[in-house]
């Protein structure tokens, strides 16, 4: 029984930041489990290679090169699995990302990059791939991708955290509001995970040592999260909707941000800092 209802055979899915990280894998598990996957990402180069990754599952991987915060590119892919398929069954709100940089720092235009990457593109999509699945009366799955700082003070990434916890709130908002067609919403919280987007802030990472505050002893992987995005994909999680799963191995059990003496924010207080701030004075 629990066999059939991890299966994803003869499903739908569309997932934005797909060219790497979290959502390739997340686009690899799916199609290993029977899914035909569109995958979206603004880095077309690589994005072709993660197509042809996926599709080595034997299900159709169909790449889509563009900025998903254009709601032309919304339309086109919607419309698109639609005219391939005839349907959409889940929607995955992976793409996002962030700049390190204090509060006083940030201009207007910044923090309007930020909420409409983190927020508003993932309710275009979701407002999109919704109306298929009502006007279908397909019992769909729609997951977004937060990240721990939506539950916690995250000083450096102001708008970043913002725009997620309120994707965070979005997620139990509209669990509500779309239960009512049967279709789910769900999110996972990464945390400490080494995806290309983060390398390139956090270049440390590469030979950094075991991390202090995590309880599981190490640095998550975007494969990681795959198997998060199964469950709630899945009739795993049929009677599951509103909820947020932390990936993190433990962080989230774990305290979060300080000030260490040498003026700098920290996530363990003893490992490489990462912004500058006033020292704190006791």
């Amino acid at each position: 029984m629990y066999r059939e209802k991890s299966s994803l055979q003869g499903r739908v899915a569309i997932v934005t930041g797909s060219a790497g990280g979290i959502g390739l894998a997340i686009a690899d598990c799916f199609a290993e489990h029977g899914a035909d996957v569109l995958l979206v990402d603004i880095k077309s180069d690589e994005l072709k290679d993660a197509a042809k990754q996926v599709a080595k599952h034997g299900h159709k991987a169909l790449a889509f090169p563009g900025n998903a915060r254009e709601q032309g590119v919304v339309d086109l892919v919607t419309r698109a699995a639609v005219d391939t398929f005839g349907r959409v069954d889940i929607m995955v709100n992976n793409a996002g990302g962030t700049i390190r940089k204090l509060f006083m720092d940030m201009t207007d235009q910044e923090w309007m990059d930020a909420i409409d990457l983190n927020l508003v593109q993932a309710m275009r999509w979701t407002r999109s791939t919704a109306k298929v699945m009502q006007a279908k009366e397909i019992k769909g799955s729609i997951i977004n991708v937060t990240t721990i700082e939506a539950f916690r003070a995250a000083p450096g990434y102001a708008p970043y955290a913002a725009a997620k916890a309120g994707l965070t709130n979005l997620t139990k908002t509209l669990s509500l509001e779309l239960g009512t067609w049967g279709i789910r919403v769900n999110a996972i919280a990464p945390d400490v995970t080494v995806s290309p987007g983060i390398l390139k802030m956090r270049p440390d990472w590469h030979n950094a040592p075991k991390p202090v505050h995590v309880a599981l002893g190490r640095r998550g992987q975007p494969e990681d999260h795959a198997g998060a995005a199964l469950y709630l994909a899945s009739d795993l999680s049929s009677w599951v909707t509103g909820e947020t799963i932390h990936v993190g191995g433990g962080t989230m059990a774990a305290s979060g941000w300080r000030l260490t003496s040498s003026g700098h924010w920290s996530t363990d207080g003893i490992g490489p800092q990462v912004f500058s701030g006033k020292p704190y004075e006791p």
